[in-house]
């Protein structure tokens, strides 16, 4: 049994503090954009012909909604790149963001040493670790971010210091002014979902006793990847459920399809959920595309079909208000489950058995001695 309306009963589930964290996602939002170069980007000189954020995990969603939100602005192409070796197109034009919370991720480490061998415009984002011990001995510019939290927890302030790095090498125009903004209307809308607030009036609560027990799949407009990317991945981390994203127009030429009447007819496995995220910036033509994929889930039998309104008043708004309610969301959906939502022990393991199994660690520190 749970009881998510009762304060002491949430935080003894939540005895490491993530909705403490979230909690503080507005403030953090601005601290960030207020993060010191320890050292300085000076030597990004000569064009910048496109711009490559390397990140995992919390890590590189910050370049996902920087994407999303800096669209129509970007100076030139960004692209969020999660692999393993650089693309073969990549040169001295190339501004490469190494992004790293904790300065510890063996495969981002490995990207910012092909970084630099490739003569890529090179520079990081980190609270420290490794990754700031060889910028500070390569004098790599390197913007530093504060310490001591969950990788998903610190997003507000990668996002924000991100943010400082490409205003600074003049890829985007100022948009702080629209930062501070955000993250006002993000206070104002966090106080509606804090675990003081009962379910009667908290729709995160409410949301997460529905998702109880079921794989949650989450659709959103190409325009808001970001968004549903960053419910998937906290389902996974906060409520250790699997769960999966697609986009919209995409999924009506191909996902719509799987979901058959035969397959739900026959499907023995936990209750599936949607979660579709909406915009009321949405064009008719992006509604109706929504509409008629909902409807026909409605048609073959689909019954959990949730909708996550996104309704402030900044493009940076509408993309962070839904990503602070899926962090609320997630976190409560592992105080019901009877999770620990702070604790990640197959990521670590995982991580282990990569860097005992490649040596890459030792390699990598070889660069600071």
């Amino acid at each position: 049994m749970f009881d998510l309306d009762d304060p002491s009963f949430v935080r003894s589930r939540d005895e490491r503090g993530m909705l403490g964290l979230i909690d503080r996602f507005p403030r953090m939002l601005v601290e960030g954009y207020s993060s010191g170069w320890v050292e300085g980007p000076e030597n990004i000189q000569g064009p910048i012909s496109n711009v490559l954020m390397v990140g995992f995990g919390g890590s590189a969603i910050s370049g996902d909604i920087l994407r999303d939100w800096l669209i129509d602005v970007l100076h030139v192409p960004l692209e969020v790149y999660r692999g393993l070796r650089l693309p073969g197109y990549v040169s001295d034009e190339t501004l490469t963001i190494i992004v790293s919370y904790s300065g510890e991720t063996l495969e981002t480490l490995q990207l910012l040493s092909s970084s630099l061998r490739r003569g890529c415009k090179t520079l990081t984002v980190t609270s420290g670790g490794l990754m700031g011990e060889i910028c500070i001995k390569r004098r790599v510019p390197m913007l530093k971010v504060e310490g001591g939290l969950p990788s998903r927890a610190a997003l507000p302030l990668l996002l924000s210091a991100t943010l400082k790095a490409v205003t600074e090498t003049e890829v985007v125009p100022d948009m702080s002014m629209e930062l501070h903004r955000t993250s006002s209307e993000l206070e104002d809308k966090s106080r509606i979902w804090r675990v003081e607030v009962e379910s009667a009036n908290n729709p995160c609560k409410r949301l997460a006793t529905m998702l109880l027990n079921t794989i949650p799949v989450t659709y959103s407009l190409e325009g808001l990847t970001s968004v549903a990317r960053r419910f998937k991945d906290q389902f996974n981390e906060n409520s250790k459920i699997p769960a999966k994203f697609d986009l919209i127009p995409e999924a009506c030429h191909n996902e719509v399809e799987g979901w058959s009447k035969d397959f739900l007819l026959s499907y023995e496995g936990p209750r599936l959920s949607t979660i579709f995220i909406r915009d009321f910036c949405e064009s008719p033509d992006e509604s109706s595309r929504i509409d008629a994929f909902k409807e026909q889930l409605q048609s073959v039998g689909l019954k959990d079909i949730f909708e996550v309104w996104s309704d402030p008043s900044t493009r940076l708004g509408r993309i962070l208000h839904p990503i602070l309610f899926g962090d609320y969301l997630s976190t409560y959906l592992a105080v019901a489950r009877g999770v620990d939502p702070t604790s990640i022990p197959a990521i670590s393991a995982v991580k282990g058995m990569v860097e005992s199994r490649t040596g890459l660690r030792v390699d990598l520190e070889k660069e600071i001695i």
